[in-house]
């Protein structure tokens, strides 16, 4: 009775011996272990059962790993108390809650979450001054211009009668800003990417101003028929070997694209590079890693690239093109290296009635088009180019070396074979130029490649029976005057074009084989006539190679080729054949989703890795030698906005504002008097989100 009342003490010695028995009873007696039914009330509780252990999805995802101690987060780690209480206490948990809020906030759309839809509470003024920031913001990364640029532009606004405010005018919250108009970019690309079932990866790597190596990333796929190529990140390896590049690159997809291991190994049907042997070497390559991911991923060396080797392969066996080149490079630097002569070129052409054509560079790049323009602007501006080098050698004041190279350049230029070898080049140059574009273009495919090659070489092969071509026909009409020799130049065009028929056979040989030639099903030019035999062994073939991808991805494999025949059935019926996929799949999708997908597989693989090098034109524009300390994060935002953002006209701030106002760990205020510079330490994580807090009087700060 006694312990009833208030001044009686608890016995502790039976407490300690209850809780010593409870232990001895969960340690010898009791084993407790994972329920699965636990996972129909947490839908966030996932079971590791190579570790034997539980863990928070969500937790995870977020990043939320805890303190050391009272806020040590057991379920990001991994916990061996199975026990329901357990996970109910973390369920509401200060971590678990933090990262819930982080993922709403992650997967909301631009404009929806609570704190987003704070920002309508602002005055139209400060919306105002803020589009009037990140639209500057968005030009300075547009145009590859430093962020130091935006002070100036701001105080030009203001100058004009704009009102921008007096606070974030800094090249720091430039950078800011820049990062939240790439983030409402990457947020429609992860939404792309999560929305197609396939994707392929496209990397190259280059050096840039501050000599560090750089690859290139950039991710290709498709839904419902559209063909996406968008662009991952620059990521910097500490050496250009395959591991540190593959890691590079998952780690780009993870952390851009939000992809994790396994979800890139369901994926990834594709990968495409330069041919380099650090890319796409059999045993050690980036691309042998990436099928320990998936063994049935298509390694795809650039079109483009073979092409100019191929090329170039031909060029070494003739003497003629040999002859040629150095006389290309020549007078182009005959005429680079002299402003004299540059303008003397000009006068002529204009005695002439010409448009002046400076001669340009045969090898100052790797595509074909550009020597396609070179033998071009020398066709256009041989006249002016003769006139010019009798000049040179009458001229008195000239130097010895100047006139003896005039007189070298006049005795080749009036050579007949030689200005018929340079007609049948150009022609030549110009059927491989049409392929070269074909296969650039970043919504290609192998098919499409395969089709172009056909086709030049058909002609090529008409060329060589005929022993002429179409400008050859036409010499008389090009060049006029006194020309030595002979036009005879059947054995070079001979020698040429079959070194070229070879080189094309031995480069594009797996075009014709195994999955490359099933490939083919996706381009209507190989579609015959009657379409009932058409593409379906090619269709057998492309499921058997990627048979798991298709599983992985939805597909029922057995339906495939039963669907198929009912896809040319509808496309001849409906008169739909020689329109894009994109037209056709939509239409489709429903009545024949198996067959739909497998087109999409084969649309997401890549013809060629050009797009890369796009890319690498828009960094050396904007990592310059005076920009060289640019870090990786800053360029690859700038590089999206470039690639994937809108101009100036175009383009909507308010998706980014609103981003930019939910990134913040502190109230933002844009009518704050005084020019307060932006914390550059600021973590625009989405931890804490607290709405702007502008209407406020400024005086109260």
């Amino acid at each position: 009775m006694w312990r009833y009342m208030n001044v009686s003490k608890p016995n502790e010695e039976g407490a300690k011996r209850k809780a010593d028995k409870d232990k001895e009873y969960e340690e010898e007696k009791r084993s407790r272990n994972y329920r699965k039914v636990w996972e129909h009330d947490h839908k966030w509780l996932k079971y590791d059962g190579e570790k034997g252990e539980m863990f928070c999805q969500i937790c995870r995802e977020a990043g939320i790993m805890g303190e050391p101690g009272k806020k040590f987060n057991a379920f990001y780690h991994g916990s061996t108390s199975f026990r329901l209480n357990s996970v109910k206490k973390h369920g509401e948990s200060e971590n678990h809650r933090k990262g819930v809020g982080i993922m709403r906030a992650r997967r909301a759309e631009p404009g929806t979450s609570k704190a987003e839809k704070m920002i309508h509470l602002l005055n139209e003024k400060a919306v105002h001054r803020l589009k009037h920031l990140f639209r500057n913001a968005n030009a300075i990364a547009r145009h590859c211009r430093p962020f130091t640029d935006f002070t100036w532009m701001c105080s030009l606004d203001r100058a004009k009668g704009l009102d921008v405010g007096t606070t974030y005018l800094n090249d720091r919250s430039a950078q800011v800003f820049v990062h939240f108009i790439a983030e409402v970019e990457r947020r429609k690309m992860v939404g792309r990417v999560q929305g197609s079932k396939f994707v392929s990866v496209i990397s190259d790597g280059t050096t840039d101003s501050s000599i560090t190596e750089d690859e290139i990333i950039y991710i290709r796929h498709s839904c419902d028929g559209t063909i996406n190529m968008d662009f991952v990140a620059l990521a910097g390896v500490t050496t250009a070997n395959a591991v540190s590049i593959y890691n590079a690159t998952l780690h780009a997809l993870r952390e851009r694209m939000e992809m994790s291991e396994a979800e890139v190994s369901r994926k990834l049907v594709g990968f495409g590079s330069d041919g380099a042997a650090v890319m796409l070497g059999k045993t050690g390559g980036v691309a042998a890693l990436m099928k320990q991911l998936n063994p049935e991923i298509q390694a795809v060396h650039c079109c483009a690239h073979r092409l100019e080797l191929a090329f170039k392969d031909a060029m070494k066996r003739s003497n003629m093109c040999t002859q040629l080149n150095t006389l290309f490079l020549n007078l182009y630097l005959f005429y680079k290296n002299s402003s004299k002569n540059r303008s003397s070129l000009k006068v002529s052409a204009e005695a002439h009635g010409d448009h002046p054509a400076i001669p340009t560079r045969v090898g100052g790049t790797r595509w074909l088009p550009h020597l396609e323009r070179a033998i071009r602007n020398f066709l256009r501006g041989y006249r002016a180019m003769i006139t010019h080098l009798h000049q040179v050698q009458a001229q008195e004041k000239c130097s010895g070396e100047a006139k003896a190279k005039a007189k070298g350049f006049q005795k080749l230029l009036e050579r007949k074979d030689v200005l018929m070898y340079t007609l049948f080049l150009y022609d030549v140059v110009t059927v491989l130029s049409k392929v070269s574009l074909v296969a650039q273009k970043s919504i290609s495919t192998v098919a499409d490649v395969a089709a172009s090659i056909d086709a030049a070489a058909t002609t090529l092969g008409m060329y060589n029976e005929r022993k002429s071509t179409p400008h050859m026909l036409q010499f008389d009409a090009h060049f006029q005057g006194e020309l030595k020799g002979t036009t005879s130049i059947e054995g070079g065009l001979t020698q040429l074009l079959d070194s070229l028929e070879s080189s094309l056979q031995g480069r594009f040989q797996d075009l014709n084989d195994g999955v490359c030639e099933a490939m083919k099903i996706v381009s209507f030019n190989f579609w015959p006539e009657d379409t009932s035999e058409f593409g379906n062994d090619g269709v057998q073939t492309l499921v058997r190679h990627f048979n798991e991808s298709l599983t992985a991805g939805g597909v029922d494999t057995l339906k495939v080729s039963v669907e198929w025949n009912l896809l040319k059935a509808r496309v001849n019926s409906d008169k739909k054949k020689g329109k894009p996929w994109s037209e056709i799949i939509p239409g489709l999708k429903e009545e024949l989703p198996n067959i739909c997908s497998l087109i999409d597989l084969v649309l997401s693989i890549p013809a060629s890795s050009a797009e890369a090098e796009r890319g690498f034109s828009r960094l050396k524009l904007l990592k310059t030698s005076i920009r060289s300390s640019l870090l990786d994060d800053r360029v690859t935002d700038q590089l999206l906005i470039m690639l994937h953002g809108s101009d100036e006209e175009h383009f909507d701030p308010m998706p980014a504002i609103s981003l930019w106002n939910s990134g913040a760990k502190r109230s933002r205020r844009p009518d704050m008097s005084g020019d307060v510079p932006q914390d550059p330490d600021t973590d625009l994580s989405e931890d804490e989100v607290v709405p702007m807090d502008i209407n406020s009087d400024s005086s109260d700060n």
